[in-house]
């Protein structure tokens, strides 16, 4: 089952290093975040790398570093006060990739992926 998370920045900035990691172990498939920045709805995203998938143990480093990076970014970014959603993919159909972690392209906003 995915994980999804929503908290604004200062309660965000609780969890610390190995709570991130947790959450890619069991989730290792991809990571979206979004946030308002002003009037802007910002949406960026991770993804592991190529055939990474190492469920319950050993994430890919290198995509906890990113998510890490991905949450600390937001945090920085969002307005204060605002909530943050992050949603952390356990794969159970559709390929490993942008297009199928959330938080999906919609009208108005952009996608980034980092």
């Amino acid at each position: 089952m995915c994980l999804i998370v929503v908290a604004n920045s200062q309660t965000l900035a609780q969890f610390g290093a190995e709570d991130v990691y947790d959450w890619c172990s069991y989730n290792p498939d991809g990571a979206g975040v979004m946030y308002f920045h002003g009037a802007q709805l910002k949406v960026r995203k991770v993804m592991p790398s190529v055939g990474t998938k190492t469920w319950g143990r050993y994430p890919d480093e290198l995509y906890v570093a990113n998510v890490r990076q991905l949450l600390a970014d937001a945090c920085a970014q969002a307005d204060d006060g605002t909530e943050i959603a992050i949603h952390l993919r356990m794969r159970t159909h559709g390929d490993i990739d942008e297009l199928n972690t959330h938080p999906y392209q919609g009208v108005g906003y952009d996608v980034e992926t980092c």
